[in-house]
Parts: structure tokens; C-alpha cells; sequence
């Protein structure tokens, strides 16, 4: 109850703009867990050979701690151990019961993790039936593009690869990471075209030649057969999508209101559906259903649209969505 309520305050803080406040209260629950460690479960989890449950109510607590501890280790400028922490919480249920999988590929591109991003892609089947997932994979080999052909310009051997290497790491030459970053790209695009509209007005919504390519994409998409609109979007929305959620905002309707098949779903806490990205207010008329595709798309691009920015690669977005167009 004591670590229940830390949690609760924690959040509560957070929602009043509080953090350094937060940042503390988590601390402790954090601490209390700590105390409570066998020396062999942390020996075992390290080693990625530890497995808790999420559905006994007694772990739920230290789930949703992990959770969170992540996105304020991100919050405070340490992308590096919000990695580590997720991918720890992650190893203790592969199936993601917190879902901490739709902040994981965020810190891992701002870690500059891609090479153990990508093998995740592999390993972990369901990250396909996220858009935003998809989206950093393919960045991941952008970048990983991008780094290879400095490498090569100024003669230096590439880094080696962190973690279980993955398939893809064969071998890597520019033209290959170009490749395979471009075939990941359009794929993504094209099993989730949602994503160009919202990562234009996310990224760049004041450009005239930005706001053409969205007007041009909206209008292909509104000719697309229904079956084709989001590939596995259906899955998403009714499985694990509809549970889709942001630990910034306190969310305050009843359980009732939550969806029968997301019992969990008060691990975190869902953004209100009428809010836009970067605080613009939704039109009244629209109103985004939370854990559907476009929730999912809006929430992706709500926190990375940072990363996009950066590194040419939102323009690189762009030139493969207009290529596509033609």
C-alpha cells in the first residue's frame, strides 16, 4: 500500500508540473522494491533469464514503477539508462503487459542503440503491429546508413554492434543499410499511411510544399480500399492498440469507460483524445478514439518528432512518401 500510494503521488505531481518532486517520490518506491530484491533474481534478470507475471496484482505495483522510472530517466536527459531500464522491464514479460515497447525504439534511437533496435524487430513479433516501432526501425537503418558511409569516407572501421547481433549486420556496407532502410520506410508507410499526414503536421506544418504532400496523401488514402488503409490496424485497435497510452496526463474517466478487453489500461494513463499533437485542441467535430490506429499514429509523433527533426531525416520521410506518390 505504502509503494502503491508513492506511485500514485508521483503521478499526481507530474500532472501539477511538479517533477523534481516526482522524480523523488518515484525514487522511493523504487527503493522499496530494491530492498526486497533476492540476489539471485537480479543476477538472473541481468542476464535476461528472469520472468515475472503481471497478471499476479502483487507485481503490478513494480511494473508500472519500471514503467515510469524509463520515461523520467528520458524526461532528465538519459537516454541511455531509460534503454536499459525498458529493455529490463521488457525481459520480465516479453508480451509488454505496460506496453513499454511504444517508448522503447524512442530511447534506443536517441541512445543511438539501432543495431540492437533492429534485433528487437526480429525477436519481438508483435512491434510490427506498431506504426511507430516500424517508423523507428526504419530510422534506425537510416542512421545506421548514414554512419556507415562516414565510416567509409573517412576510412575508420564502423563500431562494433552492442547486444545479440542481428541478421542485418552481415556485412554492412552504405548501399545496403540505404536499401534496406528505404524498402522498411515505404513498407511502414504504406501498411500505415496515417503516419505521413500527422508526422507533416507534427514535424514541419508550416512548410507550403509540406502541407501539398499531405493534402496529396490524405486524398490518395481516402481512395485506398478499406482493406488496405493500415494493413493489421484492425488487430491493433481491437488488441493491443486499444490499450495504447501516455504516462504524462492523468487520465480521469471510470474503469467502465475503459474498454471491457484492457483491464490494465490504468497501468498508465491515456492522453485525452481531444487534445492534438504539441497541445493543439482536436477539432470538436473529430474526436480520436483512444487506442485506435490514428491514437497510436498521434502518440508516436507526439514524442518523436524531435528525433525526426534531426539529421535530415524527416526530409528523407518525405522524398520516399512523395516517391511513392508518383
Amino acid at each position: 500500500g505504502h509503494v502503491v500510494a508513492l506511485l500514485q503521488l508521483h503521478q499526481i505531481e507530474m500532472h501539477n508540473g511538479r517533477f523534481e518532486a516526482a522524480t523523488v517520490l518515484l525514487e522511493r518506491a523504487l527503493y522499496a522494491f530494491e530492498l526486497n530484491f533476492h540476489p539471485s533474481f537480479v543476477q538472473k534478470w541481468l542476464r535476461g533469464e528472469a520472468s515475472m507475471s503481471y497478471s499476479s496484482p502483487v507485481n503490478q505495483p513494480f511494473f508500472r514503477a519500471l514503467h515510469l522510472h524509463a520515461v523520467s530517466l528520458d524526461r532528465r536527459g538519459c537516454p541511455q539508462a531509460a534503454f536499459g531500464a525498458a529493455t529490463l522491464l521488457v525481459s520480465l514479460q516479453p508480451s509488454d503487459p505496460t506496453f513499454a515497447l511504444m517508448w522503447l525504439d524512442l530511447f534506443a534511437l536517441k541512445a543511438e542503440r539501432f543495431d540492437e533496435l533492429i534485433n528487437m524487430s526480429e525477436t519481438l513479433p508483435r512491434t510490427s503491429n506498431l506504426p511507430g516501432f516500424c517508423l523507428s526501425v526504419a530510422l534506425a537503418m537510416h542512421r545506421l546508413h548514414q554512419k556507415t558511409g562516414e565510416s567509409e569516407r573517412n576510412h575508420e572501421p564502423l563500431p562494433a554492434s552492442k547486444g545479440k547481433p542481428s541478421k542485418h549486420f552481415a556485412k554492412p556496407t552504405t548501399t545496403q543499410w540505404g536499401v534496406r532502410a528505404t524498402q522498411a520506410l515505404r513498407h511502414t508507410l504504406l501498411t500505415f499511411p496515417e503516419l505521413v499526414p500527422a508526422a507533416i503536421e507534427a514535424c514541419e506544418s508550416s512548410s507550403p510544399s509540406a502541407k501539398l504532400l499531405s493534402a496529396r496523401w490524405r486524398s490518395r488514402l481516402l481512395e485506398m480500399p478499406k482493406t488496405l488503409k493500415g494493413g493489421t490496424a484492425a488487430s491493433i485497435a481491437s488488441g493491443a492498440g486499444a490499450c495504447a497510452a501516455d504516462s504524462n496526463v492523468i487520465e480521469g474517466r471510470d474503469d467502465d469507460d475503459r474498454g471491457n478487453d484492457c483491464g490494465d489500461r490504468d497501468v498508465l494513463d491515456g492522453i485525452d483524445s481531444g487534445d492534438g499533437l504539441d497541445g493543439c485542441t482536436a477539432s470538436s467535430s473529430h474526436r480520436v478514439v483512444n487506442g485506435s490506429l490514428e491514437h497510436l499514429v498521434l502518440i508516436y509523433w507526439e514524442r518523436a518528432s524531435d528525433v525526426w527533426a534531426s539529421n535530415q531525416a524527416f526530409s528523407w520521410l518525405q522524398d520516399e512518401a512523395a516517391k511513392l506518390l508518383a
